[in-house]
Order: structure tokens, then sequence, then C-alpha cells
């Protein structure tokens, strides 16, 4: 079955908190994004989000965003989210996903594109690296607020 791609809008809130939930599952981590949130974050300037739809059912999710970076001297891409459903994963979804947010990463002018993954996620490493990127640095993180 066909998998298509397309850009979400406020009218797929409900599909993208129930894709962000398998994330959060994936992590152990509490859901906190709300449907109410999800119109406000397409709404912010230089974000995105694409779904992956097969047979009118949203199987997978990118989030990206745009930027200007003073290193580069330009605009540079940062893929904050990559979910793909249980069922629907090694299925290729991912992988579209990802070549579209970069194709029009590139398209935009970006002059990098980054992302994060966790070091136990051997498995989305290997993808990543078959699409070209590269372990280049250490993402340090330090959450503001306690989970829940």
């Amino acid at each position: 079955m066909p998998i298509t791609v397309r850009d979400a809008s406020a009218a797929d809130a409900v599909a993208v908190v129930h894709l962000v939930a398998e994330l959060a599952d994936s992590e152990a981590w509490p859901l906190e994004l709300t449907e109410e949130y999800v119109p406000a974050y397409l709404g912010f300037p230089g974000t995105h989000v694409l779904l992956a739809e097969q047979d009118g059912r949203a199987v997978g999710l990118l989030a990206y965003s745009l930027r200007p970076g003073l290193f580069h001297g330009g605009e540079i891409g940062y893929i904050e989210e990559v979910v793909v459903a249980p069922a629907a994963r090694r299925t290729g979804v991912a992988t579209q996903l990802l070549r579209l947010a970069m194709q029009r990463m590139k398209e935009c002018g970006c002059k990098e594109v980054s992302l994060s993954v966790g070091f136990h996620n051997t498995e989305a490493q290997r993808l990543y690296r078959s699409l070209g990127l590269t372990e280049e640095s250490l993402l340090l993180e330090r959450h503001l607020y306690p989970p829940g």
C-alpha cells in the first residue's frame, strides 16, 4: 500500500498528538503535547510537520524547523521529531519523511541539517547515517521543569 506524505494542518491535531504519544511512550516520558498546542506550533514561523499516511491513516510524523544560523551565515534546518507507528516501522516511512524534509531544507537554501538521537537508538542512527548525516557534536540537555 502506498505511503503519501503531506504537510500537517491544525485539523491533524489528533493524529499529531497520537504519533507524538508513540514517541513519548518509547522514551518512557509523559506526554506533554496537547491538541490545542498543535495549531500554535504550526503557526510559529519556520516550523513544519510532515505526516505520512497509508490508507488514510497517519502512520508517521516528522517535525522540523528552519532558523538563521550565525556560524554558517544562513538558514539551518533542525529535525525535531521523527516517529513512525509500530505497525508501519521498517517499511520506508521514516526514510521518505527524512528525504522530503532534507529536500525542502536544501530548496530553502539551508546550509546545514541537524538532529539529535538517543545513544540507545542504534537503529535510527543507522538510518540517519545512511542518508548522509554524520556524528559531529554532542547535544547536552537540561529540562527546566519536572516531567508530568
